[in-house]
């Protein structure tokens, strides 16, 4: 996520509140929540110091988003961001940026049909927390799944996008995100393990 070609966020005098829980077993189901006010400072990609039409980052879910961005969004009825809320950049004197907010997860991935490695199996059924060894591909346990166009799994910690929605980037020549199918997905922990 950190490396890009455009401008990467670092949040900088950032609280975070709970993390959002599994209502069965209480597991925290993703990251602690960054709290307002959202500030972040903007750190040089691999081509270039300025951010594109979205931005990443470590410490928060989702992108930052210029208004074009987030305008083409909402035309296009896309589903998964419940709010757009203001964020400082820190020494930008560019158009505005706003943070996505994204419900609490509750998509799961179908680890039955992934080729997935434990070191410590699922308990709860909700949620499905384990701890991974390492994995190839991600498939959609679609009865969890609430038809959102971006959306974390619960299970995996991974943001999903749909198709509808890599369409509206590429549509819009959108800088500042980058791809990877869910199929061919493998987590950078796994990449060099031995086999």
């Amino acid at each position: 996520m950190m490396v890009g070609p455009t401008a990467f966020a670092e949040p900088f005098e950032a609280t975070y509140g709970e993390a959002p829980r599994c209502p069965s077993c209480s597991a925290p189901v993703g990251p602690r929540r960054w709290l307002e006010p959202y500030k972040v400072r903007l750190r040089p990609g691999t081509r270039t110091d300025k951010p594109g039409d979205a931005i990443t980052g470590p410490g928060f879910d989702g992108f930052l988003a210029n208004a074009r961005f987030e305008s083409a969004f909402n035309a296009a009825g896309l589903k998964g961001v419940v709010d757009w809320r203001p964020v400082e950049i820190r020494k930008w004197t560019g158009p505005p940026y706003r943070l996505t907010i994204l419900p609490d997860p509750t998509a799961r991935a179908d680890f039955s049909r992934m080729n997935i490695k434990f070191n410590r199996p699922p308990t709860c059924p909700q949620c499905q927390q384990a701890i991974i060894a390492g994995y190839h591909g991600v498939t959609i346990d679609e009865s969890t799944w609430a038809g959102q166009d971006i959306f974390n799994l619960t299970n995996l910690g991974v943001l999903m996008v749909t198709e509808r929605f890599k369409a509206l980037v590429d549509e819009n020549e959108f800088t500042g995100l980058a791809f990877e199918r869910a199929h061919d997905f493998t987590p950078s922990y796994a990449r060099h393990a031995p086999a």
